[in-house]
Order: C-alpha cells, then sequence, then structure tokens
C-alpha cells in the first residue's frame, strides 16, 4: 500500500470506525439472513497490511472510507452492551449523517461494529479476525465485481509481486518468493501496440483453459520485467506463477511427476531463456517440443489445465512450427528494440541522455556499461 494514497485519505476518517470490536459476540451471517432472508453461501476474505506511515491509522478505515464515499454502499451499525454482558437489544440500524455513533455513556460500555450493505445488490462487507470480509448469496461474480472495482488495489505492496519456483529434492514442490517491483507498468517503455498485445494476454491468462504464450527478443528488451507485471496483474492463490528453471523442464514432463502438475493445475508455468527447448535441429523435433504440444494442447492439456511462458532470445522463425499453431499458441510478441523516438521520450521522462538510434531499454538505462562493453570488443589484436 503506498504511503501517498494513504496521507491523501486519512484526514477524512474517522478514528473509532471499529469502537472494540468484539467479533465473538456479532454474527454477520445472522444479520445478513435478517436483511435479506437468505443465507451468504458465498465468502471472499483478504488480509490487507497496515499503512507504514503511520501505524495508528487502520487501513481498513480507509477502504471502508472509499466505498462509502463512493456512493454504493450504505453502513450499518452494529451495538452491545458490553458492561452488562448481553446485547443490548440487537440493534442493528443504518446510520444517519448526523449521527455520532462513537459517543457512549461511561456507565454503560458498548462496542460497534460497522458493516457495509450495498445499495444495488445484497452483498455485505465487514472486518473480523483482521480479515476483510465480502458475504453474499449471489455467486462469486458478484464478489469479484466488488474486488476488481475497490478492493484489488490495496490487495498487494506496490513493490513486491509472490512468485513460485520449483524445488526438487528429491520430489518437486514449490517454494515462494518475493520479486521486487518499482511502480506500474509503463506502456512507453515497449513499442506500439504492446498495450493491445498486454491485454490479449491478460485476458487469455484469466479466461482460456491452457495455451501457450511466446516472448521472444534480445536480452534487455524488458522480456522480464513484464512477466514480473503480468504476475502482479494476474497472479492469485488459485493462478500460481511458476517459475520452471530450463533444465528441471524434462524431470517435470517425466510421468512420475503427474502427480505434481496435477496438485497444480490451473497454474502459469514460466520456462525463461528456452532456446534449445523450442528451436528445431535440422528438422528434428526434440523431446522437449513435444512435451509442449501435449502439456498445451490435447488430452493431457486438458487434464492439466496449464499455461506455460517460454522467453528466449533466437528469432521465432526457428522454433518448431507446431509451436505456433493457433489454439495452442495464445499469444506471441517480439520484444524488438525501443525505436529511437520512444527511447528519447523515455529519456526524457527519466531525465537520461538521450539516443541517436533504436535502443534495448537496458542500453538506454546503462550506457555506461554499454560503452564498457564496446571498449573491451576493441582492445586487442584487430587484425583485418
Amino acid at each position: 500500500m503506498a504511503e501517498l494514497k494513504l496521507g491523501n485519505i486519512t484526514k477524512q476518517i474517522s478514528n473509532n470506525l471499529f469502537v472494540n470490536a468484539n467479533t465473538r459476540a456479532i454474527d454477520p451471517c445472522y444479520w445478513y439472513m435478517e436483511l435479506f432472508d437468505r443465507i451468504p453461501v458465498y465468502q471472499f476474505y483478504m488480509e490487507v497490511h497496515r499503512s507504514d506511515a503511520d501505524e495508528k491509522i487502520d487501513i481498513y478505515n480507509v477502504i471502508f472510507n472509499d466505498l462509502i464515499s463512493s456512493g454504493e454502499f450504505e453502513p450499518m451499525l452494529y451495538e452491545y452492551n458490553k458492561s452488562k454482558k448481553k446485547e443490548k437489544e440487537s440493534s442493528m440500524a443504518f446510520l444517519n449523517d448526523d449521527e455520532d455513533s462513537t459517543v457512549w455513556d461511561d456507565k454503560d460500555i458498548y462496542t460497534s461494529r460497522f458493516y457495509l450493505v450495498s445499495k444495488n445488490e445484497p452483498l455485505m462487507i465487514y472486518y473480523e479476525y483482521d480479515n476483510l470480509n465480502i458475504i453474499t448469496h449471489l455467486g462469486t461474480e458478484a464478489i469479484d465485481n466488488v474486488v476488481e472495482k475497490y478492493i484489488k488495489k490495496y490487495n498487494q505492496d506496490n513493490d513486491k509481486v509472490k512468485c513460485y519456483a520449483i524445488v526438487k529434492d528429491p520430489d518437486m514442490y514449490l517454494n515462494d518468493f518475493d520479486i521486487e517491483l518499482d511502480g506500474d507498468l509503463d506502456y512507453d517503455m515497449y513499442n506500439e501496440g504492446f498495450e493491445e498485445v498486454h491485454k490479449r494476454i491478460v485476458h487469455s491468462i484469466e479466461k482460456d483453459k491452457n495455451g501457450l504464450y511466446l516472448l521472444y527478443g534480445k536480452p534487455g528488451t524488458g522480456k522480464s520485467t513484464y512477466i514480473r507485471h503480468l504476475i502482479k496483474e494476474c497472479g492469485t492463490e488459485d493462478r500460481k506463477f511458476i517459475y520452471v528453471p530450463c533444465k528441471l523442464f524434462d524431470a517435470l514432463t517425466d510421468p512420475t511427476s503427474l502427480n505434481f502438475l496435477m496438485r497444480n493445475r490451473g497454474n502459469v508455468f514460466i520456462i525463461e531463456d528456452c532456446e534449445n527447448l523450442v528451436t528445431v535441429d535440422d528438422d528434428i523435433r526434440s523431446d522437449g517440443i513435444t512435451d509442449l504440444l501435449n502439456m498445451t494442447d490435447g488430452l493431457l492439456s486438458d487434464a492439466l489445465n496449464i499455461k506455460i511462458i517460454c522467453t528466449f532470445n533466437t528469432d521465432y522463425e526457428k522454433i518448431d512450427e507446431a509451436l505456433l499453431r493457433p489454439g495452442r499458441c495464445r499469444c506471441k510478441y517480439d520484444f524488438d528494440l525501443l525505436d529511437k523516438d520512444r527511447a528519447n521520450k523515455v529519456a526524457e521522462k527519466f531525465k537520461i541522455q538521450k539516443v541517436d538510434k533504436d535502443i534495448s531499454l537496458a542500453e538506454l538505462f546503462n550506457p555506461e556499461e554499454t560503452f564498457m562493453e564496446e571498449k573491451k570488443k576493441r582492445i586487442g589484436f584487430n587484425v583485418k
């Protein structure tokens, strides 16, 4: 959660939005049934980190304030008498704008809990056990809409993305790790038309059951950086992005690893720098290519429901044509050198040296290293 985002909002927040909430005395499902006469069989919950800028500000207050300000949710207040250790008339009521719900009689100590109720459909949002909860009886789509519109932006740190790697010791298992990420995806870092390519990839990863994605181009053109942003946008608990070392791919496709693959149905596998895996040598198809074909299209792919992202530096014309078949290859994209005009636009934005030619991102941001590499090439006996 970005500190600036919190800093712009905290002045609008009542610090008593949650007053000593006693979760054991509150049953959200009960109040949902009282309001809508239905059982909320669908639930979403998410832990949200507090602000590093000010630990006294509860991030849940920030989210609730955003939801109320949207005009699509109405707050309700639950109260019970803590000093008498019994509920006070089981009060649950919508709040009026002029009602001060945080002033209590000193002799009768009350605890309170806010619920947010959607004005458009039966859906309730509340806080419990360090989690933000959404309940409804309508189905997961109603929850997904609220999460996508209001909650998703709070779900991850802006500078870290969770990824997974396959470990074999001796059996296969997943080990998670964080990837550093600075800011959102900047389309200026790529050539014209990349935004539409990105939208197609995201749509395919979220909607298609399986498929192959081929990302190719010279080193330093932004392939790995793009994958980090893709993980941030599309990665979920049910859709993990799993890094596969190219040398481990053979072990992954071994019949003894089928149980591991079945346990990871619906996930996205990333294989970087896999030229040797996808290219054809003297028109002879390797076992690795055959395995890729089976995993991304066919009976095995129907069982696994996995997607595979392959990155490589060679020209895609050198790879096996069977990998490019529509229906199997969901997307292929050439991360070409950034054209001069685009590169200078980036240079101006980041106040770095402008260029007079098409250039890779790595060379654009590290001109000194590029100069040293060229200088090294000229050292020695240059016999012509």
